[in-house]
């Protein structure tokens, strides 16, 4: 992160990684005290922003991400980004959410670094490290029709709602993975 010198530096997280991503977080920011931090995933959903987080986008994030950076780019006021939470003057906002996207095949395929899926040092994964072989997750769907109270899925997608991407674009995007990367 610091020789690569970000501007803004985003991660996604869920509740039990927060600590680990606030502490990778607070140590960039010792190297690179201008960084904006911006934190996205379930645990943005359990209220106002928490430092060294400078943004919270809650909920889904591939537009309120970019309208973020359209805002900060251009001087806007921020509370004009839904989905939001922020500092203003020490007191954190939180703006109105955004409305769920429900075209799931607007959204381009991930981003995917080969070297990664390649990659068989990847000891997070199973089978073991020597059985592995490249791979890559497609998500097809969005939400949950149930409202189990341990789960943030009633959160970040409403309660009962489930969105689908085309089977088509779901079958593009695998047989892309396979002709590009092998998987």
């Amino acid at each position: 992160i610091v020789s690569f010198r970000p501007d803004v530096l985003a991660v996604s997280l869920d509740t039990c990684l927060f600590p680990f991503g606030a502490a990778i977080v607070a140590s960039a920011k010792t190297y690179l005290p201008r960084l904006v931090a911006v934190a996205g995933g379930a645990h943005t959903l359990v209220g106002s922003v928490e430092r060294p987080f400078d943004y919270y986008v809650i909920g889904e994030g591939e537009a309120t991400f970019v309208d973020l950076l359209a805002a900060m780019n251009k001087g806007r006021d921020l509370r004009s980004v839904a989905g939001i939470s922020f500092f203003e003057d020490g007191i954190p906002v939180t703006t109105p959410r955004r409305p769920v996207i429900t075209d799931l095949d607007a959204l381009p395929y991930p981003y995917r670094d080969a070297s990664l899926l390649r990659s068989r040092n990847r000891n997070f994964m199973f089978p073991a490290t020597t059985e592995q072989r490249a791979y890559a997750s497609v998500t097809a769907s969005r939400g949950c029709r149930y409202g189990c109270s341990f789960c943030s899925a009633p959160a970040t997608w409403g309660h009962g709602v489930v969105r689908h991407r085309s089977v088509s674009n779901v079958v593009r995007e695998i047989e892309e993975l396979v002709r590009c990367y092998g998987t």
